[in-house]
């Protein structure tokens, strides 16, 4: 929201635009593609028309849809339909339906990242069990803008699946095209009335295999180092992440993974001394177990569906590329290895008296 208004002011005080064509432009806040026997494209415009003078402060956004045999036709049928100049410099998400994403996207990626119109600092995502149009269109009284809902979604941080800043629409590309790594999407779906992300779509080129389960998605985004704080179960102990980082490396033909973190405690499940260093160490071991579990399953599920997320085949490409060949990280042996460092940080003694 914060910045569509800035925008609105930018062009007001710097004197590019006066009022008349500032109302001569519809700035797109997101786009969503759909493929249905044929593309179906809907742009999200941002402060579309006001409906009385009181209105002249409120955002409001209108979604607009086009349909064609391929992509490109079916975003120009959508931008004629569109009473103004089309302003993509603010956009901010694409929306994938499951349908768009398994039919390929390198049609829809290599026009988005040549067409010099749109800035391409923007977030991709897959809707899950629902339309991208139907995403666009859900607003509320607090989050008008579908678009500006999503992202902060994104960047929420106390979310246990996020993205960050190198996440945007050129740096993706740029891991697209490379070898021996499959991109990895945010999911979005309604849950309960509202939008949430619980899962990540996995790829294998260019066209979506599936959804990782929603813990394998938090185990993902810890690897990748995508969220921080996330909270650890084992049994009736609990423990929050932190200071996170994934080692890869080749060697004896097979993928070693080393994750390291520190972790504070959250909960335990019994009465103990906190000053005891040994109920420290022994809980850095039981995590340790567990994370090294965790990503054991990771493993194994998105190998399931065939897609090399985790980058076990670049890891093979960029230390031996004669070794290299496709589908090699799908593979290789992985050896895992977890070390969880549970430390004193955040707790509060009582003081005695």
């Amino acid at each position: 929201m914060k910045k569509i208004i800035l925008l609105l002011a930018c062009l007001f005080l710097c004197g590019c635009y006066d009022y008349k064509e500032l109302n001569q432009i519809a700035i797109i806040g997101g786009i969503g593609i759909d493929y249905n026997e044929e593309y179906i494209v809907s742009l999200e415009i941002i402060n579309d028309k006001k409906t009385s003078e009181g209105d002249s402060d409120t955002i409001k956004t209108a979604v607009i849809t086009g349909r064609g045999k391929g992509f490109v036709d079916a975003f120009n049928d959508a931008i004629i339909k569109v009473d103004r100049d089309p302003y993509f410099y603010q956009m901010q998400v694409l929306l994938l339906s499951e349908e768009a994403a398994t039919k390929g996207i390198s049609e829809i990626f290599d026009y988005l990242l040549r067409e010099s119109k749109i800035n391409n600092s923007f977030y991709t995502l897959v809707t899950k069990d629902i339309k991208p149009q139907d995403i666009l269109e859900v607003n509320s009284i607090t989050e008008p803008v579908a678009s500006t809902k999503i992202i902060k979604l994104l960047q929420d941080s106390s979310s246990d699946i996020k993205f960050k800043k190198d996440d945007e629409f050129d740096l993706l590309v740029s891991t697209y095209v490379k070898d021996g790594i499959d991109i990895a999407l945010a999911s979005l779906e309604m849950d309960d009335k509202e939008i949430a992300i619980n899962h990540i779509a996995g790829f294998k080129g260019d066209r979506l295999q599936g959804f990782l389960r929603q813990s394998d998605s938090i185990t993902y985004s810890l690897l990748t180092n995508k969220s921080d704080g996330i909270q650890l179960h084992s049994g009736g102990n609990v423990v929050s992440i932190y200071g996170n980082k994934l080692k890869k490396e080749f060697k004896d033909g097979k993928v070693i993974l080393t994750f390291t973190a520190d972790a504070t405690i959250a909960l335990v499940d019994e009465q103990v001394n906190f000053r005891d260093e040994e109920i420290y160490n022994k809980l850095s071991e039981e995590f340790s177990q567990v994370m090294e579990k965790d990503i054991k399953e990771l493993i194994k599920n998105t190998r399931s569906i065939e897609s090399d997320i985790l980058g076990l085949g670049r890891v093979i490409y960029l230390d031996n590329p004669n070794v290299y060949e496709d589908d090699i990280g799908l593979n290789v042996e992985v050896e895992v290895k977890a070390e969880i460092n549970v430390n004193k940080n955040g707790i509060t003694f009582e003081v005695i008296r």
